[in-house]
């Protein structure tokens, strides 16, 4: 398993023009606070919003605003969870991601 230093030095390795072009304009991109304020009106949490609408940046806000608005509210709480399950699990470190009874 990579020390800390190691994962530093990878990270001071990283471009990360792409980090702030993607990931923290995300609020200024063309139907974010709409999506935003309808999140939150249908019971998703602050914090589960702002990640979701960071890792998903690049989509049309809009459209899939109008795609959220034709499921219940039950429903679009599941698909921000779900997509947000994948985006930790793909993020993850790969010991984290071995079946409990291996660890």
């Amino acid at each position: 398993m990579p020390n800390s230093s190691t994962q530093t030095t990878k990270a001071d390795e990283l471009d990360w023009s792409d980090f702030e072009n993607e990931f923290l304009l995300a609020p200024e991109q063309e139907g974010y606070t709409s999506l935003m304020n309808y999140l939150k009106e249908v019971g998703v949490n602050d914090f589960d919003i702002d990640f979701y609408l960071h890792a998903i940046v690049g989509q049309d806000f809009n459209q899939l605003l109008e795609t959220l608005k034709t499921k219940t509210a039950d429903e679009v709480k599941s698909q921000v969870a779900t997509e947000l399950s994948k985006i930790f699990t793909e993020a993850g470190p790969v010991d984290m991601i071995r079946p409990i009874e291996e660890v």
